[in-house]
């Protein structure tokens, strides 16, 4: 495959991001890179200043301005160690057929999950270094495809939110809320009354 190298992209006013990457370059990289000799590319919004990671292969690359470039990589290392939810570096990635190293955490919402899930540092470290330069890197890119388009395409989805939007019409909630609307013509008539006789 034409591809190579590892990347990383999240927005850095987020803390799960800081975290995951301050983690991932000081413990887990240096192995991976004494081993592949690849670079670590990391991209996001507020990206951190160019000299802050000083390990070799690492290089801070700043905004990303098409995620079409994830197709570039090799694959997403994403170690994660606290967040919740479905993270958009891991959906984005999938859609992009760019294999995915992550965490039980960073795996969230996605069972069964396409790609590779390590919780061990050491291990995760191995894991990638081993797959690196072989084709078996790409084992999940069906299975990620077809999860994509079972759980995020727009028909699945459409059919979700017409069923909730359908179960809010006699919702109770509802009816409070219509008529506590209804009487704010009520509230701003006595305003008008009231502001008169002051004049």
């Amino acid at each position: 495959s034409h591809r190579n190298n590892f990347v990383w992209i999240g927005n850095f006013m987020h803390e799960p991001n800081v975290d995951a990457l301050d983690f991932m370059v000081k413990n887990i990289w240096p192995k991976i890179y004494a081993k592949t000799k690849a670079e670590f590319h990391i991209y996001g919004g507020h990206c951190p200043s160019e000299d802050k990671y000083k390990e070799p292969g690492v290089v801070v690359k700043g905004q990303m301005k098409s995620l079409t470039n994830l197709a570039e990589y090799r694959a997403l290392l994403a170690y994660i160690r606290f967040g919740a939810g479905i993270k958009g570096k891991i959906a984005d990635s999938f859609y992009h057929g760019l294999p995915v190293f992550t965490t039980s955490i960073g795996a969230e919402g996605m069972e069964p999950f396409p790609g590779y899930l390590e919780d061990d540092p050491e291990i995760f470290g191995d894991l990638v270094s081993d797959l690196y330069d072989k084709e078996e890197i790409f084992k999940y890119r069906d299975q990620a495809f077809d999860f994509l388009e079972e759980n995020c395409s727009y028909d699945r989805n459409i059919k979700v939110l017409e069923e909730h939007l359908q179960g809010l019409k006699n919702h109770p909630i509802q009816n409070i809320l219509f008529g506590e609307t209804t009487r704010s013509t009520v509230y701003f008539s006595k305003y008008i009354e009231i502001k008169n006789n002051r004049v």
